[in-house]
């Protein structure tokens, strides 16, 4: 398995040069000069920028080419390697290098150190992500083609992947249980928070309560969590690169924000709802047991005369022979909607203040659960209306 990794270092060109060839990191026959000579490589950009007036800005770029442990990579066949990702890229065909492998750890890696002025036509060397990937490509061909691992990027959210050996096997021992990754330990802390927090400030503040200050600025393209007792910095593109999960993006804690919100709006409405269905419930059982009242006086009784009479029905009979009298002296209804309306505005003040006493107030939950008090006293009171129209229509009918 090769890695194709871009540093970044503010260090002159000789340095970078100087660092590389180090005695006790490498040896003579695993340096390299393409388009110059390794012994004289710094002077030679440095004149290459002089001729094209161009020694001011980026100076140098510098990747590195790692080998898994795994394939048992010599040194020497590094090397050889390394020459052939050089030759393959035609972007860097007319621009000056110095590549070294270094042996003095556990992995064999090449480093090359590239001139950012072309020596041929005097333009700056740039690149871009896709020109990145492309290079990358290139090593994990020549990695097939020489038999070794190549790194497969998963695309199953969620699965931990990463390109950097050594940011992996910390990983691992993390799991393992011999070593605390401060990456995972962010993830976690982030995914807990996310699944709650409805605003980018509340987001902040519960990952303040976990011990991560959060640097998130609208104008920067990323977001920066700092643990506040180890001083770690971890960004937010760091873990969706490394778990594959979209969430981990602004965008994505953007969504999750607002999901949670809709949520939130929901549990209050079904909240409303469900002490509206109580109220209501209250209210057929209070008639059901005066039914049962009803019934149990509903005794058959002996006259003097030993017959025995329904008092229920005589009841009954008596209260139709009258009704007509009484809906016609007194215009009497059985259901008096005003009342109904009152009930309803009462029960729908008491919802409310039973979800502002759920959820934490602050102006705009409050404006929120006020609309929603609004729609469902506005709903019930249809509701119920067009309930009572058809039953006050039947019982007209009915009487006349």
């Amino acid at each position: 398995m090769a890695i194709i990794k871009a540093i970044n270092s503010k260090a002159s060109i000789g340095k970078g040069i100087n660092y590389i060839t180090k005695e006790e990191k490498t040896e003579e026959k695993l340096i390299s000069g393409i388009n110059c000579n390794p012994e004289t490589a710094i002077d030679e950009m440095k004149a290459t920028k002089e001729l094209y007036d161009k020694d001011t800005g980026r100076q140098y770029y510098h990747f590195i080419q790692s080998f898994n442990p795994m394939d048992r990579v010599s040194p020497e066949t590094a090397h050889k390697l390394g020459k052939e990702w050089l030759e393959r890229n035609d972007k860097l065909q007319d621009y000056e290098v110095v590549l070294a492998t270094h042996k003095d750890k556990d992995h064999t890696h090449n480093h090359f150190i590239i001139n950012s002025v072309s020596f041929e036509s005097g333009m700056k060397l740039h690149t871009n992500k896709k020109e990145y990937e492309k290079m990358k490509e290139i090593s994990n061909q020549i990695s097939r083609e020489n038999g070794l691992t190549v790194p497969e990027k998963s695309q199953e959210k969620g699965k931990i992947t990463s390109f950097n050996q050594g940011k992996y096997q910390a990983m691992k021992r993390h799991f393992e249980g011999n070593y605390k990754s401060y990456l995972i330990d962010t993830a976690v802390a982030v995914s807990q928070v996310k699944e709650t927090a409805t605003s980018k400030y509340e987001f902040i503040d519960k990952m303040e309560q976990q011990g991560y200050k959060t640097n998130w600025k609208d104008t920067s393209k990323n977001v920066t969590f700092i643990n506040q007792e180890t001083g770690k910095r971890v960004r937010l593109s760091n873990l969706e690169k490394t778990f594959n999960d979209n969430s981990f993006t602004k965008g994505g804690l953007i969504n999750e924000f607002e999901r949670n919100k809709a949520e939130r709006g929901t549990s209050k409405e079904r909240g409303a709802t469900d002490l509206s269905s109580r109220a209501e419930h209250g209210n057929v059982k209070s008639d059901e047991g005066n039914k049962g009242t009803k019934s149990a006086n509903e005794k058959l009784y002996s006259s003097p005369h030993g017959q025995e009479h329904n008092q229920s029905a005589d009841s009954t009979e008596r209260d139709t022979s009258n009704r007509g009298h009484e809906q016609e002296s007194t215009g009497r209804n059985d259901f008096n909607i005003e009342k109904a309306r009152d009930h309803l505005r009462e029960t729908a003040r008491d919802n409310a203040e039973n979800i502002n006493k759920l959820f934490e107030p602050n102006a705009r939950a409050r404006a929120e659960e006020q609309g929603k008090a609004r729609e469902l006293e506005q709903r019930n009171n249809k509701q119920h209306a067009e309930r009572v129209r058809p039953t006050k229509s039947k019982s007209w009918e009915h009487e006349r």
